[in-house]
């Protein structure tokens, strides 16, 4: 007979000891490391900027490294595969056909079908750079060369110039990679081959900036292209806004143009208010006093004479006019002004010669007379 201390009957009430505690922990904790390790059926979708053609092979290449490095796969197209014997090969393989879909995705419909075969992402990635990339093809890398160094900025703005050069330069990049294996070397000849870019972009910039250019040069040390760049930048906009004229660059930048619109905003204004204060009133007329250029509501006989008005009929009075011995003295004779003409006499001698010549001159006034005009005087 069984000893029922040996197995008492199972209690629901009965509390769990910390050894069973410990036992379920590392249970939960074993179960959690062999599903981290299983991989997700769903898959995200690689998109980019550019399908795979005849022609963009290398921008191609680029934009897929990317996107498939930013996943995590990167090493199923530049590593070689694991042997089938390997204990992570299934899930391996799993990965790696994923990668695949993705390669194929990205191609033109037209070359699709040569790179269905393939049984690796590793073997397809190898097949497409057999079959469309040029490699290290001297005569292409030869003419990318001769555009760089020859390029010059002409009519293109400095951002189109600078981004044709840099497009070269990436070209020249991808097909004559750093030869040096050391780092110290790599740096070194990384530094050579900037400074050289520096030269051909300044040699490249417009004759009209060859102070800054020679500034820059004088520089120790020197600066880096996208430093130089930035300083011609800043001094194209800071001409563009001083002088208001953005022909240097075929249209100001943002902050010239806006500055440079301001002031024919402003110069156009002051041209309407100028024309506002020369605003024509002969065709109004006093219904009260008979006068002209001012109406019954601002007739000074109805609203009173402002202070003003004495001390402009004493300042009238006081001043003459008299033009002689080329000397002119602007006055307006006693008594109250008249719409009438008046004819003044004017010397003029000729410098050198001991000839004078008289010549009439009409003066007809613009003002109006006290009588006829109250409120305006011109």
């Amino acid at each position: 007979m069984e000893d029922p201390s040996e197995n008492p009957p199972e209690n629901p009430n009965q509390l769990i000891s910390m050894e069973h505690m410990q036992q379920l922990f590392q249970m939960f904790q074993t179960l959690n490391k062999s599903s981290t390790n299983i991989e997700p059926v769903t898959s995200q979708t690689v998109r980019v900027a550019e399908k795979l053609n005849f022609t963009n092979y290398t921008k191609w290449c680029k934009l897929m490294q990317i996107a498939i490095g930013g996943r995590g796969r990167l090493n199923h197209i530049i590593v070689n595969p694991i042997s089938p014997d390997d204990p992570e090969y299934q899930q391996w393989a799993q990965k790696d056909s994923m990668v695949i879909s993705w390669i194929i995705e990205n191609i033109d419909g037209d070359l699709v079908n040569q790179f269905l075969d393939y049984k690796t992402a590793r073997d397809l990635w190898k097949g497409i750079e057999t079959l469309l990339s040029s490699g290290r093809d001297e005569l292409q890398i030869y003419d990318l060369n001769t555009k760089a160094t020859s390029m010059k900025q002409g009519i293109d703005t400095i951002e189109v110039y600078f981004s044709k050069l840099n497009t070269l330069w990436k070209e020249i990049d991808r097909r004559m990679p750093n030869p040096m294996k050391c780092a110290e070397d790599i740096t070194l000849f990384n530094s050579f081959i900037q400074r050289q870019r520096l030269y051909q972009f300044l040699a490249g910039v417009n004759d009209s900036l060859d102070k800054e250019k020679r500034d820059i040069l004088n520089l120790d040390p020197l600066p880096t292209i996208d430093a130089a760049y930035a300083t011609i930048r800043r001094e194209i906009a800071r001409r563009g806004i001083m002088t208001g004229n953005s022909s240097l660059e075929r249209g100001p930048s943002e902050i010239g143009s806006g500055l440079v619109t301001q002031r024919r905003s402003d110069s156009s204004f002051s041209r309407s208010d100028s024309s506002f204060r020369r605003e024509d009133k002969t065709h109004l007329k006093c219904s009260h006093c008979g006068g002209t250029k001012h109406t019954k509501e601002g007739c000074f006989k109805l609203i009173g004479y402002p202070e003003w008005w004495e001390d402009l009929r004493q300042r009238k009075a006081a001043t003459k006019v008299t033009k002689t011995g080329g000397k002119a003295n602007a006055a307006i004779g006693e008594g109250e002004p008249t719409s009438e003409a008046s004819s003044t006499t004017v010397t003029n001698r000729r410098a050198g010669t001991g000839e004078a010549s008289s010549t009439s001159v009409t003066d007809r006034r613009t003002g109006c007379s006290d009588g006829a005009d109250h409120w305006s005087w011109y």
